[in-house]
């Protein structure tokens, strides 16, 4: 995942310049970095859904306890909600930050959505086939139809909707 670029105008999104000074009209958006981040924190709430199951923390102050909620939290809240919001936002400042006009920060941002959206959701469904077949408790804890709800289909609209919309507003406050 690390050398994973999307299109855009930028070639180097670290260093925030922007290639529309340059007329370089193919430059890349790294979404490397939140994607991996949002990745690997929830293959840590799963791995914490698979170490302590549901059946062995009927004890509220022990540790399995606590990291069962840990693992339950990370998944539900953050990794519905608040990881969409925070690639989304990455994403999105980048595209209209990097774009020449509203229409193109628009369009860009609906196709680095749609890859990110996509490179998620397939991250996802592997990453619930290897939790399944390594816990038996997991299907107890996170159904087949909650996982589909809070960890595709809440963040890929979610990413969907705003990574065009933050792009639009970015390029057009660069444009006022």
């Amino acid at each position: 995942m690390a050398g994973m670029q999307v299109f855009g105008d930028n070639n180097n999104p670290l260093q925030g310049t922007s290639d529309a000074k340059t007329g370089n009209p193919q430059g890349d958006i790294g979404i490397a970095g939140p994607l991996a981040f949002w990745i690997i924190m929830l293959l840590i709430g799963l791995a914490f859904l698979i170490l302590f199951p549901a059946g062995l923390t009927n004890a509220p102050g022990s540790i399995s306890f606590i990291l069962y909620k840990v693992g339950s939290y990370i998944i539900y809240m953050p990794g519905a909600i608040i990881f969409p919001l925070v690639v989304a936002l990455w994403i999105g400042m980048r595209t209209g930050a990097n774009t020449q006009n509203i229409r193109k920060a628009i369009d860009v941002g609906v196709i680095n959505a749609i890859y990110t959206g996509v490179i998620y959701a397939i991250s996802i469904f592997i990453i619930y086939l290897i939790a399944i077949y390594s816990s038996v408790e997991l299907l107890k804890a996170l159904p087949t139809n909650t996982f589909v709800v809070y960890l595709v289909i809440i963040p890929v609209a979610t990413l969907l909707i705003l990574t065009p919309l933050i792009g639009l507003l970015r390029r057009a406050r660069s444009q006022a």
